[in-house]
């Protein structure tokens, strides 16, 4: 009587040895397309980062030029200012004695000092600096000073931006080009540290294979991977340089 065996056919060495190669080719494939990959962003993260850097140069200079613009502005208006200052005051000394005059019924002093002031008003004095007067002057006739307060032009908001509004706004992007220089400086120092990550990811994926035991290849991987990971999703999230197309590298 025949003695049939029920066990199954066990797979032949060979058999085994085929199938542990076949899945270290497919790991020497993925481990060489991560290579490849990595190499890739890490160039991409490096080039970012110096359009950053550039970036943050070029604000920063622009940045200086606007705040000494501003400040130029700033001393124009305040030199035009006190000339004011100095033309009103002698417009009001002009007025102060034409009302002494007009008092002691001195007619000639009065009418000299009335040509003295429409002299000032009609030429020296400017447009602004006019209107800015007759603001002052509606004030008072109104009532809408409190009794004892001195009142005039250079207390008028209008004259005062003719002066240094200019130069305010000149401050103002030179504030604005500062900050986004720091924030092109911030941006540049990120993308920097992911290129610190892929390039540890590259440098343990290029040794991955330099490794005879599977559990040591598979750590190393695993660990090369995780990097790469940490750097890509950090990536996602920063931002591109400020006006940035490829098309501006090729003449677009």
């Amino acid at each position: 009587m025949e003695n049939h065996s029920t066990m199954p056919p066990q797979p032949s060495y060979d058999g085994t040895k085929k199938k542990r190669r076949k899945l270290y080719n497919h790991f020497e494939l993925m481990v060489v397309i991560m290579l490849g990959l990595t190499a890739l962003l890490t160039a991409w993260a490096s080039w970012i980062g110096s359009l950053h850097g550039g970036n943050q140069s070029a604000n920063f200079t622009l940045s200086n030029n606007l705040t000494a613009e501003g400040n130029a502005e700033y001393n124009s208006g305040l030199q035009l200012m006190m000339a004011d200052m100095v033309l009103y005051d002698r417009m009001m000394g002009y007025t102060i004695d034409r009302d002494l005059a007009r008092d002691r019924e001195d007619w000639d002093a009065y009418e000299n000092l009335w040509l003295k002031i429409e002299l000032l008003v009609g030429v020296r004095m400017s447009d602004e600096l006019f209107y800015a007067y007759l603001w002052a002057e509606e004030q008072i006739r109104l009532g809408l000073v409190e009794a004892g307060t001195t009142i005039t032009p250079f207390m008028s908001e209008e004259l005062m931006a003719f002066y240094f509004d200019q130069a305010n706004s000149l401050r103002m992007q030179a504030y604005a080009a500062l900050r986004s220089g720091e924030s092109d400086g911030a941006h540049s120092d990120a993308y920097g540290l992911v290129s610190v990550f892929y390039t540890v990811a590259l440098f343990l994926f290029g040794i991955a294979n330099t490794f005879k035991a599977e559990s040591k290849k598979l750590v190393v991987f695993f660990t090369a991977s995780g990097a790469f990971l940490i750097a890509f999703v950090y990536m996602l999230f920063l931002p591109l340089p400020t006006g940035f197309s490829f098309f501006n590298f090729f003449g677009g």
